[in-house]
């Protein structure tokens, strides 16, 4: 594991020695609060002012709470959690969700297929809006033997999600997680789309990538993880978080190999509203 781990830093700083010959933004290493960090992408180019954003109160009603069970045929198998003023809601088929080692690899999809089965089942249901997008099939449960010398893992489940998106901007938390267990069966889906007022609320100014970046060096994190904060910094980019409860604010995602960090876009002296 030490090996592996090694050989992963060495590359990243031979990729920066590399990108420096090559391009101005590859930075040598700068020290952070409680980390060093390494960045190996361009500050992309930002709009001055972004738009502030507000949800729509859902209030299902008993009525949309009986669609949503019709629509999974839920039973006393499965869970389903409905938040009614959000309009979210996460099926869950809790023994195929998280499901108990057997002994023996199951049946479980490919990424692709995976892919494939929970497009087709959320848009046979019309869970899947047209502001929502694929982001990728990861790890979702699983099972792992060691027997002194090597190990072997046993994947149980996949998840596939799906990133949402409101002005082209992806929504922090926001989006759909599909489950895939044993030979393709949907055992799970966390269903966070709300709705959001057409006319933006207002417009904020932002700071620069630049600024951002100085406030991830000086530990000015949305959340302080436990440890780890390092690493190679692969892209830049603006999500929405929500700030106060159904009003969503740009922030600076910084994505790492492992991880991303979070700092706000909005300056705290430039929270004025921009006609």
């Amino acid at each position: 594991m030490d090996k592996k781990l090694l050989v992963r830093g060495m590359v990243a700083t031979v990729l920066g020695i590399i990108l420096i010959v090559g391009a101005v933004f590859a930075l040598f290493p700068l020290k952070g609060h409680s980390g060093s960090y390494i960045l190996a992408t361009p500050y992309p180019e930002q709009n001055e002012t972004y738009p502030v954003v507000r949800t729509v109160s859902q209030e299902l009603t008993d009525e949309d709470v009986r669609h949503i069970e019709m629509l999974f045929n839920a039973s006393k198998d499965s869970a389903l959690e409905v938040s009614r003023h959000a309009g979210t809601f996460r099926y869950s088929i809790p023994d195929k969700d998280y499901p108990y080692f057997t002994g023996a690899q199951p049946d479980i999809p490919s990424d692709e297929e995976a892919r494939i089965i929970a497009t087709r089942f959320l848009r046979e249901r019309g869970l899947l809006p047209g502001n929502t997008r694929f982001t990728g099939v990861s790890f979702g449960s699983g099972y792992g033997e060691c027997d002194g010398h090597s190990c072997v893992e046993y994947v149980l489940t996949k998840r596939v999600t799906f990133e949402r998106e409101v002005h082209g901007i992806p929504v922090y938390g926001g989006g759909i997680t599909v489950t895939i267990g044993e030979s393709g069966e949907v055992v799970g889906v966390d269903w966070n789309i709300r709705d959001f007022e057409p006319v933006p609320d207002r417009y904020v100014r932002i700071i620069t990538p630049e600024e951002a970046y100085g406030r991830l060096l000086s530990d000015q994190l949305i959340m302080l993880p436990m440890s780890g904060r390092e690493g190679v910094v692969r892209d830049i980019s603006l999500v929405y978080w929500e700030r106060d409860y159904g009003e969503y604010l740009p922030v600076y995602a910084f994505s790492t190999d492992s991880r991303k960090f979070y700092v706000w876009a909005v300056d705290s002296t430039r929270r004025e509203d921009v006609k």
